[in-house]
């Protein structure tokens, strides 16, 4: 077992028949994109570990020591924002997971740091029947209290969801009550693109065009393409 770093790449996913060696396997493919091999119908333990920073190397190493005290298989170990919704590493392992599998995660933060992240990832991983254990809060998805609690934070995230959609609806009303406009905001003014307009009918050239007003070739050529006047 051996933590693996954040890499850009697509997982390929080949099933091993029982004869083929290790319960896991990584192999570089001549893309040089991983080929992560699996036994057929072998329920596995994965761990998923994440840091923000290298600064926190230190708590990286961590969890992947209490991974090998689980007994876990394979680690899917990262540097990087809890934030961010396109992590490689839990990409790869949200597909390399079967049913019955087992996740464990150290806490509850390490999966995600937002409400909604954090549910839409619960909730693939529930479509593929893989049990998610979180160690420090004792929080089991197998368990009638894990579910209880797995569907009251799906509850609330589509009810902040919601709030969201709605405030940013009502807003949006109000500004086109008082006259507002949506939409990137104009560069230049109504006589600026008549000016441009005029030159480029006198004979001056894209390059003078953006050296007098100061625009760039495709502003130049989005004021001409709607042919103000």
């Amino acid at each position: 077992m051996s933590p693996t770093a954040g890499q850009e790449s697509h997982t390929q996913l080949e099933d091993l028949a029982e004869e083929d060696t290790p319960e896991l396997v990584q192999v570089i493919s001549s893309h040089g994109n991983p080929t992560l091999k699996r036994k057929v119908n072998k329920t596995m333990k994965f761990f998923y570990a994440r840091s923000s920073s290298l600064a926190q190397e230190e708590g990286l190493r961590a969890q992947v020591e209490l991974a090998e005290q689980l007994g876990c298989e394979k680690v899917f170990a990262e540097k990087i924002s809890g934030t961010k919704r396109a992590r490689p590493e839990l990409n790869r392992m949200l597909e390399m997971v079967r049913e019955d599998d087992v996740l464990y995660v150290k806490n509850v933060s390490r999966l995600a740091r937002s409400m909604v992240d954090f549910c839409n990832i619960l909730k693939a991983l529930e479509q593929k029947k893989v049990r998610v254990v979180f160690v420090e809060q004792n929080f089991d998805t197998n368990d009638p209290s894990g579910k209880l609690l797995l569907n009251v934070m799906a509850s609330f995230s589509e009810f902040q969801a919601s709030i969201i959609k709605n405030s940013c609806s009502e807003g949006r009303e109000r500004y086109l009550k008082r006259g507002g406009k949506l939409g990137a905001k104009r560069k230049t003014s109504r006589a600026k693109d008549e000016a441009i307009l005029a030159a480029y009918n006198q004979g001056a050239s894209y390059k003078e065009l953006q050296e007098t007003f100061g625009l760039s070739k495709m502003s130049v050529w989005r004021r001409l393409k709607c042919n103000v006047a």
